[in-house]
């Protein structure tokens, strides 16, 4: 009998202990995947910069070279020079042709005061032979003077005639030629558009730092043959550093802007940074691929989305300095403002 209610003992104990094992179990599984909902992670992420790739914007070969590959550069540090002399010369004639465009305008100016000179000389001529043709004709009429003498005043009339009328054309073609007077005229606008485009060229065969970072990339020498728009280099700029991490569709429902996050770095498994939710995409990363998938065939098969979630750094870590591509897990707190 004792021994029959030690097993039952036992027995109940047993039962207990699996229970509230079976609970305990129970309990953590609710718990971990109610941490999962809350703490939604990912380490489908990748450290990012704003890069900056750098080219040429004239030709020429390369004749001084101020940085070597990975070397940071500050914001305005002259990089590279590109042979100035051709675009020196270039701005030397385009000075030339601005002088030669402001002489020709008042060249042109003078020529417009010679032709109104000219339809005053010709009118004041006009009006002599005007009175002289009625004096002689007055003259003949009354049998004074000879028919000829009268047909000579008639021609002079009419060759001063044509003289203002020639004057007056003279004068609208040199209106003409000389345009608008200063900044405003024709080819003083043309001189300086072509002498600001030199000055532009010039300066452009010195290549400065756009922004703070590193150098990468950089395998040019003095001596290389560039060309326009060729490019020479990237520039990470090290003021910027965010990480795209891409979350399950599964997981998206919590997440908001400006929700905070735990990173991870591979490379510093012991070191732990905190950033910001800075922007979610509207769409996959499958959406805007150069072949997305297409799901209206009889193929289809369900495969869950991945969509990019931009996180910002709080602050970085000089001790642990980021590179781009580096690979790390997010942990956004949902439970964090947003």
């Amino acid at each position: 009998m004792a021994t029959t209610h030690k097993s039952k003992f036992r027995f109940i104990v047993q039962l207990l202990l699996w229970s509230g094992l079976v609970i305990i179990v129970a309990g953590a599984l609710l718990g971990y995947f109610r941490y999962r909902d809350i703490y939604p992670s990912t380490d489908d992420a990748y450290v990012q910069a704003n890069v900056v790739n750098v080219a040429a914007q004239v030709s020429g070969p390369v004749t001084e070279i101020h940085i070597a590959n990975n070397q940071h550069v500050n914001k305005g540090q002259l990089l590279l020079v590109i042979d100035p002399r051709p675009f020196e010369a270039a701005l030397e004639d385009a000075n030339a042709s601005l002088r030669l465009a402001i002489q020709q305008m008042n060249a042109d100016v003078a020529a417009v005061e010679v032709a109104k000179a000219n339809i005053e000389k010709a009118k004041a001529q006009q009006i002599v032979n005007q009175k002289n043709y009625r004096r002689t004709s007055t003259l003949v009429a009354e049998g004074q003077a000879s028919k000829a003498s009268g047909d000579d005043a008639k021609g002079e009339l009419d060759s001063a005639n044509a003289a203002v009328v020639a004057a007056n054309n003279q004068l609208i073609e040199a209106q003409q030629q000389l345009g608008d007077i200063g900044d405003r005229n024709a080819n003083i606008r043309k001189a300086k558009a072509h002498l600001v485009d030199t000055h532009l060229n010039l300066s452009y065969t010195s290549i400065y730092a756009p922004a703070d970072g590193y150098i990468t990339n950089f395998e040019t020498r003095v001596g290389s043959m560039i060309t326009a728009q060729q490019g020479l280099f990237q520039l990470v700029e090290d003021d910027n550093w965010y990480l795209y991490a891409n979350f399950k569709e599964t997981q998206m429902k919590r997440i908001r802007d400006q929700q905070k996050a735990t990173i991870k770095i591979d490379m510093y498994p012991d070191h732990r940074f905190t950033g910001t939710v800075n922007s979610i995409s509207r769409g996959s990363g499958s959406a805007f691929s150069l072949l997305p998938p297409e799901n209206a065939t009889g193929n289809w098969v369900k495969v869950t989305q991945r969509f990019p979630i931009k996180v910002v750094f709080d602050q970085t870590d000089a001790n642990y300095p980021l590179r781009v591509g580096a690979s790390a897990t997010v942990t956004v707190d949902t439970t964090s403002k947003s």
